[in-house]
Parts: structure tokens; sequence; C-alpha cells
């Protein structure tokens, strides 16, 4: 293979640099990591020092090499780009890659056969995956089978009947009017996903009142969520399912409490 030699194999770890990706910074450095590059580098040294003590490599040594992106983890083109020099690198597989980017960056290297494994794509619909057999990697159910579940979960534990786990009285009076807010990529990578989600909830019962498209954007997180809870206010939505990053509830259920609306959060 590819990067495979009797000696070693090659792997690359991209990461992006926190001055041009301030996105995935803040959201790596919330929830407790260390986003210094060279303490990065020191763990992914020692990480691969350790697989290599403990894993069965059959005479060979797992060489990783660092990669930082020339972009922002939303930047297409750069992670197209990125992942050419990559490719001209000839490893076996990349991990790690451009958060917002992963489908094009993941298929540009699958068409140089190299392999794109945990965190290098994260939430790629599964036609994409089939496509780019067998060089994708993800590293759990795909989106598209997580929707399936999810659909049969909101249908049987909070279906159609009273909001009785909304955060107000009155609200917890009303019968549930559903909305859906999903995460999208600038390049629409996600509308297959949010098309099969929202038919398999109307296969399990639930009809939404309305949806809301949305991008992450730490810069106007707080004015988008001001604007998606008035909206979700003006539909009367009782309960909402919430398909996206991990960063923009928190904005959300600020907004929402500052607007004096308590809905069912159903993440």
């Amino acid at each position: 293979s590819k990067g495979v030699t009797e000696d070693e194999i090659l792997v690359v770890s991209y990461a992006t640099d926190p001055a041009l990706d301030p996105l995935a910074s803040s959201i790596a450095s919330g929830g407790g990591a260390d986003i210094d590059p060279e303490a990065i580098e020191e763990a992914l040294g020692n990480y691969a020092r350790l697989y290599n003590e403990v894993y069965e490599t059959y005479g060979r040594t797992v060489r990783v090499e660092r990669f930082i992106g020339s972009g922002a983890s939303d930047d297409v083109e750069a992670a197209k780009a990125d992942a050419i020099e990559i490719a001209d690198m000839e490893p076996f597989a990349v991990i790690g890659g451009p958060g917002q980017a992963t489908g094009p960056f993941a298929a540009e290297l699958a068409k140089e056969g190299i392999v794109c494994g945990p965190n290098c794509t994260l939430s790629e619909p599964e036609s994409i995956l089939e496509d780019n057999l067998p060089y994708m990697w993800s590293p759990g159910p795909t989106p598209d089978q997580a929707a399936s579940l999810a659909a049969e979960m909101v249908g049987k534990l909070v279906g159609p009947g009273k909001a009785e786990l909304a955060g107000d009285d009155e609200t917890r009076a009303r019968d549930r009017v559903y909305a859906l807010l999903h995460y999208d990529t600038p390049g629409g990578d996600h509308r297959q996903i949010f098309e099969s989600l929202r038919d398999d909830l109307a296969d399990n019962g639930i009809d939404l009142a309305t949806d809301l498209r949305f991008e992450l954007d730490l810069a106007t997180a707080q004015e988008d969520a001001r604007t998606m809870i008035a909206r979700l206010e003006e539909a009367g939505v009782t309960t909402v399912l919430y398909y996206g990053d991990p960063f923009t509830p928190g904005p959300l259920t600020k907004e929402a409490t500052e607007q004096d609306y308590h809905p069912e959060w159903i993440m």
C-alpha cells in the first residue's frame, strides 16, 4: 500500500493553525484541550511511541508526521490544496482534518488512494462514503444511520402529546409543536441528512411545523441564535429538535432564556 514499506508506515496528522482557525480552537479550548501546537506535537509523539510498543506492526514502525492546514476549518479551497500537498507526501493514512470541509478534503485524499482515518471524516453521508470505498473511515454511525435512530427515539419518547418536558407551566400545558434546527456546511453537504431525518421523523409520527438551517460562525453565533429563537417563538414551537455542532446550543439556550422562551430541547 501507499505509505507502507518493509520498515515503516507513514501516517499524517492534520491540524489547523489556531491563528487561522479560531472556531476549532475555541471549541477545543472550551472543552479543556490544550491547543498549543508544541504540546499537541509532543502528545502525538507519545501516542505513536505507545502504539508502536503495544501493537503488532509486523516489523514496521508507525511514523507520524504533522501537517498544519493552510486555512480555517471551513475553507474548502484550502482543504483541497492541503489534501493535494499531503498526497505528495504519499502517506498510508491521514488522521484529523479541516472540521467543516472534511468532505472535499477526504474526497481528494481518497482519489489518490490514501486512507482518510479517524477525525479525517466526521459526518459524511453514506453516499459519499460508498463513492469512496474503502478510503474513508467513519468514526461512528453515519449521519444517515444516526438520523434513523434519532427519529425512532423521538417518536417513542416524545411523540405527539403535551410538552411535559418544557421549562415552564404554560408550555407544558400545550400540545407539542415540533421544529428542527439543522446544521449545514457552506457547500450544503448535510442537506441529504436533513431530508432523511425529516422523512424519518414523519414516518414516526412527528410532523415539523418549521425547520431552520444554520451554519456555524462564531462571529455571528449570538446574533444567529437571536433570530432563530424569535422564529421558533413565532411558529409556536414547543419542542426543538437539534441536529448540529456542540457549540451552538450554548448561544441558543442562553438567548431562549433571555426571550423568556422555555421549550423542550431534544439534542
